[in-house]
């Protein structure tokens, strides 16, 4: 994902409801990357049906890697495992250490969880 692509998804990401979700497929369309809207409220709400039908349709469509975009500002409480973050850990995303070098430009502002649909 170049820097173009994620400045012109940010601004598709801004204008979204708060419930909604964007997804963005990466290279040979085997990899997403889900990207919450921008909330005005409370930060980092999530909408938990939403996402399980996101990845449930991700996993029908044959995509097998799957990561969720958080907003670095969303997560920078002092907790290094913030309320969201939990959340996701236990719909089953696992934060990611090593960011793979196709979504490298997305890890400046942004914390890149995932999960395996195939597992």
């Amino acid at each position: 994902m170049t820097g173009k692509t994620i400045e012109f998804l940010e601004s598709i990401r801004s204008s979204m409801p708060p419930t909604s979700l964007l997804v963005a497929c990466v290279g040979d369309s085997k990899t997403a990357v889900i990207f919450l809207s921008v909330t005005t409220g409370r930060p980092g709400i999530l909408q938990k049906n939403a996402l399980v039908a996101c990845l449930e349709e991700l996993e029908m469509c044959g995509v097998n890697v799957a990561y969720i975009a958080v907003s670095k500002c969303q997560c920078s409480e002092q907790s290094a495992v913030t309320p969201l973050l939990k959340t996701l850990m236990f719909i089953g995303f696992e934060i990611l250490n090593k960011v793979p070098f196709s979504l490298i430009d997305l890890s400046s502002d942004y914390r890149l969880l995932f999960t395996n649909l195939h597992e």
